[in-house]
């Protein structure tokens, strides 16, 4: 074979290079130090606008089997593309949508040529095998029925099916049911075949590297691959012009409804696109925004925005709502349409339009910030247009004047050209989170109940039974053949001997490195044929777990969960890649300006030896390198028990069944129980200071501000201290802080004060924002000048009304889902609120009077005392 021929320059623009090979492969280059990362990303230009029915879903099915091995890279070898990827500690994922397919990886800068000869690899090489795509097909199939669970994103596809009748946007980027169960492996070969090829592709390398070197490795690797032999299909279904309003309505179980509707626009290229994106922010960015106005500030609804989606081919321009509790649907219609209306016939005052666009200059840069984020972005409009009009973005959006940002809203958003839908939730699902029987709604057959039967309707009230030392909370659901499992254990970071120990950190994360039974990648198959996900997270004091399947899995998942619990492997070759990817992670966390405004920021709060304390990144390194693994196995020995364990399972199961699992399996696992650690309160300090951790080569600052608090979740003045922070700074859209540092003055485009770490111990009471290097002083001013304000004048009747209805809005918001109710179950039984808590929790926060959350700020709330931490280019 000749060697294939250099790369051939093209063009350089705002610090992006353009190459061409001689087989069609675009390349890009950024050279971007500021990390020893670098972010490999092949975008290929096929997405869901190249599938018709009958191989819907194909573009994302054969994402997934992209990963199932090359020659190279391959389960036989030892050396799938996960596993060489995990081994180096890098980032990496794939995405599909309707436009394109991206695959990444963000490797350390010294396996820059392994993430390319594997991606080359990829391209051309990669296994399509039968038995792997019927092992996928559960996989992708699990993945659409728990997206099928959201209404939101239930709407947000039937939005599209509507509006588009002809073009392929018609169809959802994950596929038709009946297309992703019966495409054969057949049809993913073809489509491979037909799309996968250099002169397809654009291939963009972002961060740290040596051009000439880059340039090399990309020619070994990529330039032997031929071009495609034929032309690249081309898509050439236009939708025709719409002659009249749409409309559709969902109804299936959900809390809240909502309405979206969608105006068809013109593709990213055309000339409108920056007016519409301006339209766009008019309508929903910020408090001050149209829709916002119009429909939270009158509690319409929840929340409300506006979403130019421009594509290759025309896209839609999106309004939607979440409504308020009570509110119908026509009048959050009305109040959308109005605010629309008022665009047509009047142009946006200048001040607004000049401060919606500083808004997005400040969001462009900040997309920009670090190697991953710039190559997805200069992948996304590449994917739509070309990175030429991410370079030139923000002058040509400064160039869009008020007449323009009427002008499209008159051209586009006609009433012919419009698609209404309603999601209208059943009344009958509603949460019935009581200790009391829920009427039973009508049973009505399961879209994948067994073959004769009927699913059981309706959630059961909640239980709560123990075993041996442990507690049990489960909810029936069967509405659909989905189940939720959630846990925790008393091992979490507090239990470690000190404040650098990583012991904790280690055994979590060698649960999932193998059993008994099964290596890790055994298991991992295990688990991926199921369909099932076994996930481990670690907090203070608790390591919680989740478990998600669908119920005709759920034995055989309850299993497997058992088994990584009790039965771990503790191999010393996967413990030593453990630790080399910790310490990896630690190296890069030195490139996070938020990262280390924190660390600043704790480490001064807390001393040393205190569960808060941050050590400086080098001990933690020292730390996880001196640890053994039969350190991390006694910790686990000693820890990992039954004794104090909680379990919460949500779903299509028998509460009874999974209860007789709990006890036969886990009853006797080490029954005692440990005492919770001791975290001590720290007290207040007299008087902060101000750190700062000097990054030259970041383009802006990260700032966290802070003190010490006393503040528990179990207090009795916590509602009250978070109805004042909302009004304070929960939001950086709606609250005091985000209106001044944002909307107002422009300094920002995000700042947000919380309460981190809140739990049965105190943490800090925090203020985060990041602005430019030159707003520094101001940032600091202002804010502690809102602050002050907050603490002096107080806070309005209204503002405390709304506060109460966000919060407790909110919380049930979160609620539909299994997942998310069963780790609501959890905090339940961790801070004993009570199986009634969820409908006590509205009337609690209810009952908050102003004065109390007045006199909550006060007592948790010391601007004087607030120390600054300061991370970025700054000195």
């Amino acid at each position: 074979m000749s060697k294939a021929a250099a790369p051939a320059f093209v063009q350089e623009e705002a610090g992006i290079q353009e190459y061409r090979l001689s087989n069609g492969l675009k390349l890009l280059l950024v050279h971007n130090p500021a990390a020893p990362v670098v972010t490999v990303q092949v975008v290929y230009h096929v997405g869901s606008r190249n599938e018709a029915v009958g191989h819907t879903g194909a573009t994302h099915f054969l994402e997934h089997m992209l990963f199932k091995g090359t020659p190279s890279f391959n389960k036989a070898k030892g050396s799938q593309i996960p596993q060489v990827l995990n081994r180096i500690g890098a980032n990496f994922n794939a995405t599909t949508w309707l436009d394109r397919t991206t695959y990444y990886e963000t490797v350390p800068a010294d396996q820059l040529e392994l993430a390319l000869q594997l991606e080359a690899e990829r391209m051309q090489h990669a296994f399509i095998r039968d038995r792997d795509r019927q092992m996928e097909m559960t996989v992708v199939r699990n993945e659409m029925e728990r997206d099928e669970n959201d209404p939101d994103s239930q709407m947000f596809k039937h939005l599209f099916a509507q509006a588009y009748l002809a073009h392929p946007y018609h169809h959802p980027t994950i596929g038709w049911h009946s297309d992703v169960e019966g495409m054969p492996t057949a049809r993913l070969r073809q489509f491979y075949k037909d799309f996968y090829h250099p002169n397809n592709a654009t291939l963009l390398l972002v961060g740290d590297f040596e051009r000439k070197s880059a340039l090399e490795l990309v020619t070994r690797h990529f330039g032997p691959i031929p071009a495609s032999a034929k032309p690249i299909p081309v898509m050439y279904t236009h939708e025709q012009v719409q002659q009249g309003e749409r409309r559709f309505v969902l109804r299936r179980p959900g809390q809240l409804g909502s309405v979206q509707m969608a105006w068809h626009v013109p593709p990213m290229q055309h000339a409108d696109s920056h007016a519409l994106d301006v339209l766009q922010d008019i309508l929903s960015e910020g408090v001050n925004s149209r829709l916002y106005q119009a429909v939270v500030e009158t509690q319409l609804g929840l929340y409300a925005g506006a979403y130019n989606l421009q594509l290759r081919d025309p896209g839609l321009f999106i309004a939607f709502a979440k409504l308020s509790s009570g509110v119908s649907h026509a009048e959050v219609e009305t109040a959308i349409l109005a605010c629309i209306s008022d665009l047509q016939q009047q142009p946006p005052a200048e001040r607004e339009l000049q401060r919606v666009k500083n808004q997005v200059r400040a969001a462009f840069s900040y997309q920009r910030h670090g190697a991953h984020q710039l190559a997805s972005m200069l992948a996304e409009f590449e994917a739509a247009a070309s990175w030429q009009y991410m370079v030139h973005y923000l002058e040509r959006l400064d160039a869009v004047t008020a007449a323009d940002v009427q002008r499209v809203a008159q051209t586009y958003l006609k009433p012919d050209n419009r698609t209404v839908g309603h999601f209208v939730p059943e009344a009958s699902d509603s949460i019935a989170l009581t200790q009391t029987e829920a009427t039973a709604p009508v049973p009505r057959p399961a879209a994948k109940a067994a073959a004769g039967q009927q699913r059981r309707a309706g959630k059961s009230k909640i239980q709560r039974q123990t075993f041996g030392n442990g507690v049990l909370l489960t909810q029936e659901n069967h509405l659909d053949n989905t189940v939720a499992l959630h846990g925790q254990l008393r091992a979490g970071v507090a239990y470690n001997p000190d404040s650098v120990s990583p012991l904790a950190q280690l055994a979590v994360g060698m649960l999932k490195k193998g059993t008994q039974n099964y290596d890790k990648l055994v298991l991992a198959d295990q688990l991926a044929q199921l369909g099932t996900s076994i996930d481990f997270r670690l907090g203070a004091d608790t390591v919680s777990f989740s478990v998600r399947c669908l119920s005709e899995h759920f034995e055989r998942s309850l299993a497997l969960l058992h088994e990584i619990l009790l039965q771990p492997r503790f191999e010393a070759d996967e413990f030593d890649k453990l630790r080399r990817q910790r310490i990896d992670r630690l190296k890069q966390r030195r490139d996070n300006t938020d990262a280390m405004a924190y660390d600043l920021l704790y480490r001064q709060l807390y001393p040393a030896g205190h569960y808060h304390h941050q050590p400086e990144i080098e001990a933690l390194i020292a730390a996880t390198e001196a640890a053994t693994l039969d350190d991390v196995m006694a910790f686990y020995h000693q820890h990992y028990r039954s004794g104090g364990m909680v379990l919460a399972g949500v779903g299509d199961f028998d509460s009874q069944s999974l209860y007789d699992f709990a006890q036969n399996r886990f009853a006797d696992w080490q029954p005692e129980i440990l005492p919770w650690p001791v975290i001590p309160d720290q007290p207040l300090q007299a008087a902060g200071q101000t750190l700062v951790c000097p990054m030259p080569d970041k383009a802006n600052v990260s700032i966290v501000m802070g003190h010490q608090s006393q503040l528990k979740r179990t207090d009795p003045d916590y509602f009250a201290a978070m109805l004042g922070n909302h009004v304070l700074g929960q939001s950086s859209l709606s609250s005091r802080l985000g209106l001044r540092i944002r909307d107002q003055l422009g300094l920002t485009y995000g700042i947000y004060s919380h309460f981190p770490d809140l739990s049965r111990s105190a943490g800090p009471w925090v203020v985060a924002v990041t602005t430019h290097p030159d707003n520094v002083q101001a940032v600091l001013a202002e804010t502690r000048k809102v602050i002050r304000q907050v603490l002096s004048k107080g806070l309005t009747p209204t503002e405390l009304s709304e506060a109460r209805s966000s919060l407790t809005g909110s919380y049930l918001v979160n609620l539909t889902t299994h997942p998310e109710i069963a780790a609501r179950l959890l905090q339940l039984e961790h801070y004993q609120l009570g199986l009634n808590y969820f409908q006590r929790r509205g009337k609690l926060i209810a009952a908050v009077s102003d004065e109390a959350v007045q006199q909550a700020l006060r007592q948790h709330l010391h601007p004087d005392r607030l120390s600054v931490a300061i991370a970025g280019k700054y000195e």
